[in-house]
């Protein structure tokens, strides 16, 4: 198994009106394994850290949450691709963060 590459992101993102706000942070870690020519795995975990202020001051209602998500590629020749993906969140949500759920 080789590592193809590892970068990483991260995303802060707040909002506050009337004294009251909002604010949520990312950072994810992309790794790509490829485990032989025809096999390779993407794997994103993202450690998200999100919560509440009033009046400049953090709430009690902050949360930190490791989220996985991968897609395992398989391609047994060149005009065949199979994969297995899942991924947490709303994927039609056009929003600033794609980990947002109902």
């Amino acid at each position: 198994m080789i590592i193809r590459n590892m970068p990483g992101s991260y995303t802060l993102a707040g909002t506050s009106s009337s004294g009251r706000g909002y604010y949520l942070s990312r950072y994810t870690n992309h790794i790509n394994y490829a485990f032989n020519p025809k096999l390779d795995l993407e794997l994103d975990l993202s450690l998200v850290n999100y919560g509440s202020t009033s009046k400049l001051q953090f709430n009690s209602d902050n949360n930190t949450k490791v989220i996985p998500e991968f897609r395992l590629n398989y391609r047994p020749s060149d005009s065949v691709n199979l994969s297995v993906e899942f991924r947490q969140g709303t994927p039609w949500y056009t929003g600033p963060s794609n980990w947002y759920s109902d």
